[in-house]
């Protein structure tokens, strides 16, 4: 599932981001134009991962989860989503990936992640 070209352009909508703390992260708040998308490194039923730079630090590698809304709601995952936000929005361990960014325009949910060469889990 590749990402539409037409979604760069969509506004990005606010999402709820807060650490278990209660930290506010809306003063990082980003957009999928924000990021030149590299290649696909994965996929599933309702998603795509990509690698992907931020447009202002290319040295920076970044993992995009893409989800689309209408695949999630078909496929009974609204919940497991929510789940996985949740946790890795959360998550402070030093031996799991946490969150950087979320945002999401009309059709589609984005996690954005540190990219980490290997880091699939099975």
């Amino acid at each position: 599932m590749m990402i539409p070209a037409e979604e760069f352009s969509e506004p990005t909508e606010k999402m709820e981001e807060t650490k278990a703390d209660g930290a506010d992260l809306s003063h990082m708040e980003k957009e999928i134009k924000d990021f030149k998308l590299c290649q696909i490194i994965g996929g599933g039923a309702y998603g795509t991962v990509y690698l992907a730079q931020l447009k202002e630090d290319e040295n920076q590698f970044y993992a995009i989860k893409a989800m689309s809304k209408a695949a999630t709601v078909k496929a009974g995952m609204i919940e497991m989503v929510l789940l996985e936000q949740a946790i890795m929005v959360t998550n402070e361990h030093p031996n799991m990936i946490t969150m950087k960014w979320l945002f999401q325009t009309k059709k589609y949910l984005f996690f954005v992640m540190p990219f980490i060469q290997g880091g699939e889990l099975y």
